[in-house]
């Protein structure tokens, strides 16, 4: 028989030390922020040196709809406008951030839907900027990626709608749209305000795209009935001309 073993846990001179929490070093907090207010300083004493050529480059005009981010030796301060903003030479970046509603459309593509039916449908989506600090510091292009995660999420919502439910409800498959972009861009410092779904073609299934031979009788259902009287009405007009024909005898025969 075979014997059971039981893994018990190691004895302590074999278990590797607990993990502690790393504790900051005071001495290091020190001498970053002491060099800090040191650079601070020198910065501003260049600013004043050079004054007023230093005003033309380090004091900008922010108007209502932007804000600056700026970035002072690395570290994000928070976002200053509208009105002017002194930057310190030396030790700050900054970059500007527009919060005027934006708008991008998503081009037309085929979705299939939940009961394989193929949809030709693009939405213009309308976003703007709500946390300044959160659009710099999550994404690079913040334009494509929103473009590019509207378009996947819009294939995945309507993929689990039937074409009765994207026809019927589509005020309320917009709003549901909305709703998923906002949850995915909300990190980013983006809110999505409007969405509209455009629909511009419906394709069935692959089974219903099967090549059929054109049939005059059968290819149109609610003419198919005036379609075969014509053709009787053909047919017997040719009938009729065949009959009324005069026949032509040989001379030899009339003589007779």
């Amino acid at each position: 028989m075979w014997q059971q073993y039981k893994y018990t846990a190691l004895p302590p001179t074999l278990e590797g030390p607990a993990s502690q929490p790393i504790k900051p070093d005071a001495s290091n907090h020190w001498s970053v922020w002491c060099c800090h207010i040191l650079f601070t300083c020198l910065s501003f004493g260049i600013l004043l040196i050079t004054l007023p050529i230093s005003i033309w480059w380090f004091l900008k005009i922010v108007p209502d709809y932007e804000r600056v981010v700026v970035f002072r030796l690395g570290r994000v301060r928070p976002p200053k406008g509208p009105g002017l903003v002194l930057l310190l030479p030396l030790i700050d970046q900054f970059q500007r951030i527009d919060l005027r509603t934006r708008a991008f459309s998503i081009q037309p593509c085929k979705i299939k839907s939940r009961d394989d039916v193929l949809v030709s449908i693009g939405a213009d989506v309308q976003f703007r900027v709500c946390d300044p600090i959160l659009s710099v510091l999550s994404v690079q292009n913040l334009n494509f990626v929103i473009q590019n995660t509207a378009e996947n999420l819009l294939a995945q919502s309507l993929g689990r709608k039937y074409f009765r439910e994207i026809c019927g409800d589509r005020m309320r498959i917009g709003e549901h749209f909305k709703e998923d972009i906002n949850e995915q861009v909300k990190p980013w410092g983006v809110c999505v305000e409007r969405v509209d779904l455009l629909m511009e073609a419906v394709q069935r299934s692959h089974e219903e795209h099967v090549t059929v031979p054109f049939n005059p009788l059968v290819g149109n259902p609610s003419g198919g009935i005036e379609q075969m009287i014509m053709q009787f009405v053909s047919m017997a007009k040719q009938v009729s001309a065949t009959d009324t024909k005069p026949s032509i005898s040989s001379p030899g025969l009339m003589s007779l």
